[in-house]
């Protein structure tokens, strides 16, 4: 069972020391980290888009800017959920 704070104890080796440039360093890391994940789920959307319209003009290798794209088959190994373990 973890430990809690006593209310009103303070002090070294009583209670957890907070640093404010620590606390800070942590609200950008997070908040950093929360943007790169917003980015990351645009740009998987972005690419499903463009992965649909490969499959429907019947389009392997596109050419865009000058850079050559292919519509890659990726395989993946998956663990099933629980309520699928026992179908097959």
């Amino acid at each position: 069972m973890p430990m809690e704070d006593l209310p009103g104890v303070e002090g070294e080796g009583v209670s957890q020391k907070k640093v404010k440039a620590i606390e800070e360093a942590f609200g950008d890391l997070l908040a950093a980290r929360e943007k790169r994940m917003s980015h990351g789920e645009k740009e998987q959307a972005a690419s499903a888009v463009l992965v649909q319209l490969f499959h429907r003009h019947n389009i392997k290798i596109y050419t865009y800017d000058d850079k050559k794209y292919t519509l890659a088959t990726v395989e993946k190994i998956k663990l099933k959920p629980k309520d699928e373990e026992n179908g097959d």
